[in-house]
């Protein structure tokens, strides 16, 4: 099991994004073009599980928190949205 390091908070614009099944995939051509926030996990090798992805960056800093709180993380929610500034 992994032993999860911090919670990161970051931003970009979708330039694609792409759903695959084991039948199928899906370009979600909505997508394109939009800025959204990601909240990940990552762990002490720096491998990253994503969590959420949202359109709001309030939305996404109270997501990343709750996401802290519940891997049991006691470091502060990795902001490199406000590092980038």
């Amino acid at each position: 099991m992994a032993q999860w390091k911090h919670i990161e908070l970051c931003a970009g614009k979708v330039t694609s994004a792409r759903i695959e099944t084991q039948d199928a995939f899906f370009d979600l051509t909505d997508w394109h073009e939009l800025y959204r926030y990601f909240v990940y996990a990552v762990d002490e090798n720096g491998v990253t599980l994503g969590l959420d992805t949202l359109d709001d960056y309030q939305d996404a800093f109270e997501q990343a928190e709750k996401a802290r709180i519940d891997f049991g993380i006691g470091m502060p929610v990795r902001n490199r949205i406000a590092e980038a500034h």
